[in-house]
């Protein structure tokens, strides 16, 4: 079995944008071309959130059936808790979110 990569929000947006960033869009195409790509409900979430109208909508949608969904079980959460505390001790205050990121 290949692995799999989660992308975060702000990869899936620069892939599915025609200007997005070129290495980017290489690199999530490439992951998904291998069925390799991944993202999680909090990754939806954001990307449905910031969906322009019904292409995108739709695009989403279709998307949904080819890319692996990753579950955010307890141990996930547990850890980004635990990475959390870890990084305010360290002086450094992260948004949730970007705790998904990869």
């Amino acid at each position: 079995m290949q692995s799999l990569t989660l992308k975060d929000t702000s990869c899936w947006i620069e892939a599915l944008r025609v200007s997005g960033d070129h290495a980017i869009r290489e690199k999530v195409k490439e992951l998904f071309i291998e069925g390799r790509a991944a993202w999680c409900d909090m990754v939806l979430l954001e990307l449905w959130n910031g969906a322009r109208g019904d292409a995108e909508r739709k695009m989403l949608k279709d998307l949904k059936e080819e890319v692996t969904m990753l579950p955010i079980s307890n141990e996930v959460w547990t850890f980004a808790r635990n990475l959390a505390s870890k990084c305010r001790e360290g002086g450094k205050t992260v948004p949730s979110t970007r705790f998904l990121r990869t």
